[in-house]
């Protein structure tokens, strides 16, 4: 093979450039930066793809860091080892680690990838958190939830996984062996059999979204994004940008400041999601050591002058934190925008035989950019939560109340034209896919029946609805009574 150091500028390692990873591939390599790829485990389903073409060499990690190393001193000029996404999150430390480059260290690795670990970190740090535990057998969450946490809700999850993967709340008995068993039964979202379940006090508040950007253990922050979704459901609407001059915004960055301390976060980008009320201040749900999945880069690029993509060469090459600093002030500017992601809710369930027409969402005023994740051929899903929504609408304008009428008449041309072209599931026969339905005067309840629990999982809450028939995970979709 080839000498591979063709990158004038350094030769960078990126473990599982999927997602946003895709992004900084790109981004890195106009700079000038040849790029090499790592594959963290053979076991990544299939949908984990990157581009293979944006790297000079695509290496796959088995378990043997040493062979890894070997294949790896070729490279004279390695300077960054980053993950790209959550699963490469681990493989980085230890990499960056043991080839002497800027790293968070492989002490708290653990604690950034499993929950359980992640919050008894945090909350050994006198940050505030949830209640939290942790176990193999049902048993031992029901006493920990009847004699401890004596609450009326409780959350189940698995202890390593993301994007909603699993998540359920559950108010008695038997909805929390049957969520254990849901869990319990399955991989999570990277392939991975769980072997323990977690289990943690109901979050309440809003949900928000701190991302930042880590250089020498000094931590700026990229944007805040406010999360909204329907109620009662795991199903997002919208993501707002949070502006400085907002009350929560300090305590927001504050506390999200003092999680990554104690996770030990040195370098690179961090993902942190959490709830917060006035009364109790922000309390974490999880912080992914990682940039935010799905990143839309150039819109946050508009909105603040930087992004965790534009940032990440600078966190990791800047000499010291004031270096640092210094390029991130270059980047910033100070014109205040309003920025909204509109996730896109499909209530339809069918194969696209063309691709969704957004011509008239373009028309809009406040009309940025679009990511759709389905194309023509695709099947397209009902929406249940953030792994079904079809894609994102991003609006932009220095006037909150366009953004917001924008936002009125996007649903509008949702529910009327965009899924048009999505035909209806023909096959009555096919028990895998059917529909059912259920009608209700007010509610719109998305979810699942699980044959092996006798449970009808719906947005990650447990309903005693009469079903219509069973079949293996049938889609249920009840809707509200037409008028």
């Amino acid at each position: 093979m080839n000498n591979m150091n063709s990158g004038t500028k350094g030769d960078i390692i990126i473990i599982d450039a999927f997602s946003t990873g895709k992004t900084l591939a790109k981004f890195l390599k106009q700079y000038g930066h040849n790029l090499i790829h790592i594959k963290s485990s053979p076991a990544l389903p299939s949908r984990f793809q990157h581009n293979p073409e944006d790297f000079s060499e695509n290496l796959e990690y088995t378990g043997d860091i040493n062979n890894i190393e070997q294949i790896l001193t070729k490279y004279k000029k390695i300077i960054m080892c980053v993950p790209g996404s959550e699963s490469g999150v681990e493989l980085a430390d230890l990499l960056s680690e043991r080839l002497g480059l800027p790293t968070n260290g492989t002490e708290f690795s653990k604690a950034r990838r499993n929950k359980f670990e992640m919050i008894d970190k945090v909350a050994a740090a006198g940050i505030p958190t949830v209640k939290h535990y942790k176990a193999n057998n049902v048993e031992d969450i029901i006493e920990w939830w009847d004699k401890e946490l004596k609450e009326d809700r409780i959350v189940l999850k698995p202890l390593e996984s993301a994007s909603g993967d699993n998540v359920f709340f559950c108010h008695n008995r038997k909805e929390i062996i049957a969520a254990f068993e849901i869990i319990i039964k399955d991989q999570n979202l990277f392939g991975e059999q769980n072997i323990e379940v977690l289990a943690e006090s109901f979050n309440q508040g809003c949900e928000y979204i701190v991302n930042t950007v880590s250089s020498h253990g000094f931590h700026i922050v990229t944007e805040i994004w406010r999360i909204n979704k329907k109620p009662g459901t795991l199903i997002y609407d919208t993501a707002e940008i949070v502006h400085e001059n907002e009350e929560e915004f300090e305590k927001l960055f504050n506390y999200a400041k003092q999680v990554l301390d104690a996770l030990h976060i040195q370098y690179g980008a961090c993902t942190t999601e959490l709830k917060y009320t006035k009364q109790d201040g922000p309390k974490l749900i999880e912080t992914g050591a990682r940039m935010m999945g799905a990143a839309p880069v150039t819109f946050s690029n508009e909105l603040a002058g930087c992004s965790q993509v534009s940032l990440m060469a600078d966190a990791y090459l800047s000499l010291d934190k004031e270096e640092f600093m210094a390029c991130v002030a270059t980047r910033k500017h100070n014109k205040k925008f309003y920025g909204m992601a509109v996730i896109l809710i499909s209530y339809v369930l069918g194969t696209l035989t063309d691709d969704l027409d957004t011509s008239d969402i373009e028309k809009l005023k406040t009309y940025h950019s679009k990511a759709i994740a389905v194309k023509k051929g695709d099947s397209l899903p009902i929406t249940v939560d953030s792994l079904t929504a079809p894609g994102e609408i991003y609006l932009f304008s220095t006037e909150k109340e366009e953004l917001l009428e924008d936002y009125r008449a996007l649903r509008d041309i949702e529910a009327n034209k965009l899924y048009v072209s999505a035909l209806r599931h023909n096959n009555e026969n096919s028990l895998q896919n059917s529909i059912m339905s259920y009608s209700n005067k007010k509610t719109i309840y998305l979810g699942f029946f699980r044959p092996s629990s006798s449970q009808l999982v719906v947005n990650g809450f447990f309903a005693n609805i009469p079903l219509m028939f069973t079949a293996p995970s049938a889609l249920l979709a009840i809707r509200p009574r037409l008028k």
